[in-house]
């Protein structure tokens, strides 16, 4: 926004943007931001790490964004987990498996313990005023089970507290994953997570049912560790199943929604399996209309990074025009979904662009990217990703859209996949695209 001011008075011809552009790079802040992006989105990982952060921003007049989640909220107990879920015939069934010790599903600290870190960080904000705009309270709360009224009282609490402490007027927000606002495609999501469950636990049953010739034959095969490997390295999903919360709306107290839909998560996840065919079935957006009925499984068959590079969905020859028909349809639904779900016309709408190379990688059949990478390919697949998020006209639909901040910008570690994540700063052409906005 400083770059734009200037080249006005300087009577520079540009176009110009409704929506701010900045980078959510959870480590902090770095020195090539400065007068290159309007605002950063960090989390807290430490208290040094966040002071040092903020004296960075205040020097280079950079505006912060801090995701308090980690400091918000803790993973439940293993043992106080939901271990059932409703299969398709309406019965309660048990899962086979215990929950882990490591999973996703969170609750909120205590009020004492929230206001411990309140206070800590208004001595911050006082410290370096005018640098903190945006508290984010959690990210995607619905798909680790915090319902909408913890959400209205935590960020009533927050928002009381730092007044008495005299750093009022910072917004509160939350980032939603896709759609899980929407209670019916929070539910689809919950139906993809009980049919993992159901899958794993038949096969459970199965290997346990074998005769001695069956199990001698499964050894031979090197397969006789499946139960054992499955307990320990199993995706969250399993324990994700029940317990995704699926009440739906927008919490009323929040001031800024932000919400992902990564190509990654797209791609990759099973839980979103039918996530364009649901989109176009239950919003109708004319850019879904290609994905009717259609599974993920035909995307990837198109994709030359994934599959074979078959021409499944018709006029669209290249990786490129698919990749913007799925950028249109799944932007679209979110427009929609937003004017439907927003009851308050103030709140502000951030989206989290894509400019990590997660989804972009050269994968094999079965999802797992491949050892030997072209990583210049990658690169441009990750920049045609951002030049969706700033060009593409359907963005411009999207209610009380302020900001995109593109996740990510270092090379951030995701315990829950086990994978390091590469992000813009080892691709050049893509921090120049965001930088050049």
């Amino acid at each position: 926004m400083k770059r734009l001011i200037f080249a006005i008075l300087l009577g520079w011809p540009l176009l110009t943007y409704a929506f701010e552009v900045g980078f959510y790079n959870p480590e902090g802040v770095d020195s090539s931001f400065e007068s290159n992006i309007d605002f950063a989105m960090i989390e807290v990982i430490s208290e040094e790490q966040v002071l040092q952060a903020m004296s960075e921003a205040q020097t280079m007049d950079l505006s912060l964004t801090l995701n308090l989640g980690p400091a918000l909220t803790r993973s439940i107990k293993a043992e106080d987990l939901n271990d059932q879920y409703i299969d398709a015939a309406g019965q309660k069934v048990t899962k086979l498996f215990a929950p882990k010790y490591h999973h996703k599903i969170k609750q909120f600290v205590t009020n004492r313990e929230i206001k411990i870190v309140l206070d800590r960080l208004a001595l911050a904000m006082k410290r370096f005023p005018d640098v903190i705009d945006t508290i984010f309270l959690v990210d995607e709360p619905y798909l680790k089970g915090i319902s909408r009224s913890e959400i209205d009282r935590v960020a009533l609490l927050v928002k009381d507290y730092l007044s008495q402490q005299g750093v009022g007027n910072i917004k509160i927000g939350v980032v939603f994953a896709s759609l899980t606002y929407d209670s019916k495609y929070a539910e689809e999501l919950d139906r993809q997570a009980i049919e993992y469950v159901r899958k794993a636990d038949a096969k459970r049953v199965e290997i346990e049912n074998l005769n001695l010739f069956g199990r001698i034959a499964r050894w031979i095969a090197g397969k006789d560790q499946w139960i054992e490997n499955f307990r320990k390295n199993r995706l969250i999903t399993y324990d994700q199943a029940g317990n995704i919360y699926k009440g739906g709306g927008i919490p009323e107290a929040l001031d800024v929604v932000g919400f992902d839909f990564y190509v990654a998560t797209l791609l990759l996840d099973d839980l979103y399996i039918n996530a364009l065919a649901w989109m176009e079935e239950n919003y109708e957006v004319p850019h879904c209309e290609p994905f009717s009925s259609k599974k993920m499984s035909s995307v990837h068959e198109h994709l030359s990074f994934i599959g074979s590079s078959e021409t499944v969905f018709e006029g669209m020859h290249s990786d490129r025009k698919l990749l913007d028909a799925i950028f249109d349809c799944r932007t679209g639904t979110v427009a929609e979904a937003l004017r439907a779900n927003l009851n308050n016309p103030h709140v502000e709408v951030i989206m989290i662009g894509e400019s990590s190379s997660n989804g972009f990688l050269n994968f094999k059949s079965d999802k797992t990217a491949k050892d030997s990478q072209d990583w210049d390919a990658v690169e441009e697949r990750v920049k045609a990703e951002v030049d969706r998020h700033l060009t593409r006209s359907v963005v411009q639909t999207i209610p009380n859209l302020k900001r995109v901040a593109f996740f990510t910008f270092g090379n951030p570690t995701d315990h829950s996949i086990g994978q390091t994540i590469r992000g813009a700063r080892e691709m050049p052409t893509v921090v120049e695209r965001i930088s050049n906005h």
